[in-house]
């Protein structure tokens, strides 16, 4: 016989799990100010280097635009963590076979290789 969950256990999971989603809200903040910034400013050099046909502007600006993708990149890995992190919990309170309880083990194992 398997032993089901204890509220005590499913309440200290859920408890880092929120933690974690608020972390990583803080950061995906972070992130969407950096990606802002960035884009206002490569248009703006872009828009200045067009204007006044200077080289010298317009490079920096669309260096800057293809440095966004590295922020994106990452803010979309923080939006899919979160993701897995709310699924944990209701995949913890339906482990209740060893079968189940196995199988979420490899996928915590994988989760935290992830991270």
């Amino acid at each position: 016989m398997v032993s089901p969950i204890t509220p005590n256990v499913f309440d200290a999971v859920t408890a880092r799990i929120d933690r974690a989603i608020q972390r990583n809200g803080k950061l995906e903040m972070m992130f969407a100010i950096v990606l802002g910034t960035l884009f206002i400013v490569g248009i703006g050099l872009m828009v200045g280097g067009v204007i006044s046909q200077r080289w010298d502007c317009f490079v920096p600006g669309g260096l800057s635009e293809v440095a966004i993708i590295y922020p994106i990149e990452k803010l979309r890995k923080l939006r899919e963590d979160n993701l897995l992190f709310e699924t944990f919990p209701a995949l913890l309170l339906m482990a209740n076979t060893p079968k189940s309880q196995q199988l979420l083990a490899q996928f915590l194992g994988r989760l935290i290789e992830r991270m």
